[in-house]
């Protein structure tokens, strides 16, 4: 089996599109052949040229010898006028939605993305199925599409747990140093200047709090970070580092911390979060993260309200030798069975057989008959 793996950029500090790619690359490496490209440093110019104009025969030899296409994105030109052409050869393709349908997502350049939609809509209904990672995604994802022949396949992001997870031992919880994190991508809508501002409520009553950020993240929101805590004073309390990329110096320093932070507007299925927990780490997170599991499976807290407030508390709850051990254990338990990049990619394998056959025995389809 042949599939052609479609991303934007192959910038790990863009997100999980190429991580998730590359990870379905390296686990189905003995079931399929998959191969990854990118297309955002291709003009549309080219696109046109090679793939609806006078050089589309050159490429079609070539797009012919794969059986279904991943494409990684869905508002993206470029990937739509390639779904046309693989749609005119008649192979197979899927799309992952990334969390693109959700409501906040959406909001932004609403209109702008209502039209693109209407222009691409016969894609999506063409598609072989579209990837979203939970039932609250589908729902979001009905709503904007409004459209019953666009079917769906549920199959959350998955995380590499390497070897070094096994050996994971309780770090050793000190309340005179409670190492506070927030690990990812630095942006607006992750909630990061709630973390400050909550931070810095906090010390005003305990000063045996750190924060540490690490993450990628835009210049201009980096500086208005550092000048926040400025203002604020905090600055011997609080570290904002580079990313990490490599899986065993992110274990390195995920262990190293007491509870981590994710109060987000949006996520679809964050990766971060999922790699904090695999690391043995409490959560504090929002009800936009939409992973239920950490207060079924006592990982952490799940705040209503993304407020200082609600925030505080929650700090102040977890902060408790007994409790954080418990949690390291729960949520180290819970990724190990549920969230393991191996079982997760033997899902996709199944849904590119499907999309190749033209099935749907894949249990994955199953979430078109909940809602």
């Amino acid at each position: 089996m042949n599939i052609l793996s479609v991303v934007g950029t192959n910038d790990l500090s863009s997100g999980g599109p190429v991580y998730l790619a590359n990870l379905q690359k390296k686990f189905l490496i003995n079931k399929c052949n998959i191969k990854l490209i990118t297309i955002n440093n291709v003009s549309i110019l080219k696109i046109f040229i090679y793939f609806l104009g006078y050089k589309k025969k050159k490429l079609e030899n070539i797009l012919l010898k794969f059986d279904v296409v991943h494409f990684h994105e869905i508002w993206n030109v470029r990937f739509q006028l390639m779904a046309i052409k693989f749609r005119a050869l008649s192979i197979p393709f899927i799309f992952s939605v990334h969390g693109h349908f959700d409501k906040w997502s959406v909001n932004h350049n609403y209109l702008i993305k209502k039209f693109f939609y209407f222009i691409f809509k016969k894609n999506f209904i063409a598609s072989s199925g579209l990837q979203i990672s939970t039932i609250e995604e589908l729902r979001e994802a009905r709503i904007f599409t409004n459209n019953n022949n666009i079917k769906y396949f549920l199959i959350s992001n998955g995380i590499e747990i390497i070897n070094e997870h096994e050996n994971i031992k309780n770090r050793e919880f000190n309340y005179n140093k409670i190492k506070l994190l927030f690990f990812g991508r630095i942006h607006p809508k992750k909630g990061i200047n709630l973390i400050i501002e909550t931070f810095y409520k906090l010390l005003n009553t305990n000063k045996n709090y750190t924060l540490t950020i690490v993450g990628p993240g835009d210049n201009f929101y980096l500086k208005k970070l550092r000048s926040l805590a400025d203002n604020l004073k905090i600055n011997s309390y609080l570290k904002i580092l580079p990313p990490i990329y490599d899986e065993k110096s992110k274990l390195k320093i995920l262990k190293d911390f007491d509870i981590f932070l994710l109060p987000s507007s949006e996520e679809a299925d964050s990766i971060a979060l999922k790699e904090a927990l695999a690391s043995g780490l409490p959560v504090i997170i929002s009800k936009q993260c939409r992973l239920n599991e950490v207060a079924e499976r006592n990982c952490g807290f799940i705040i209503e309200n993304n407020k200082i407030e609600d925030l505080l508390l929650a700090i102040h709850k977890i902060s408790n030798k007994e409790l954080i051990n418990t949690m390291r254990s729960n949520a180290i338990k819970l990724i190990h069975e549920k969230y393991g990049a191996q079982s997760i990619n033997e899902n996709f394998y199944d849904i590119y057989l499907d999309a190749i056959n033209g099935t749907r025995l894949a249990k994955n389809w199953s979430c078109n008959n909940i809602l």
